[in-house]
């Protein structure tokens, strides 16, 4: 598979998804949640168009474990605040960290 046609793919299919959860959303059914992994498969696909290299070269699976610590913070927030609440609780995971690691 070329780059360009796994761009073309992974946008359509992010397209696709973001225009189903539209849908649903006006139906007040809660199917095709944009969530996280999104962002990133956006980020691999923007990435293939620009260096025009296959995903494997750059991908980190670091990621996927960022991705699961900020998936647990955000079950535990409330869906209207939700994206204010993970940065400022991720902001206060890093401070005690760091405080930790001080001492």
């Amino acid at each position: 598979m070329h780059t360009k046609e796994l761009y073309d793919l992974l946008s359509l299919y992010l397209r696709t998804t973001e225009f189903l959860a539209g849908l649903c959303w006006e139906e007040g059914i809660k199917c095709f949640k944009m969530r996280p992994k999104h962002h990133c498969i956006w980020h691999v696909a923007r990435d293939v168009k620009m260096n025009r290299l296959n995903p494997r070269v750059f991908h980190c699976f670091g990621d996927e474990a960022f991705l699961g610590k900020i998936k647990y913070v955000a079950r535990q927030c409330h869906g209207k605040s939700m994206e204010r609440r993970i940065l400022q609780r991720y902001a206060l995971g890093l401070a005690t960290f760091f405080h930790k690691a001080k001492m």
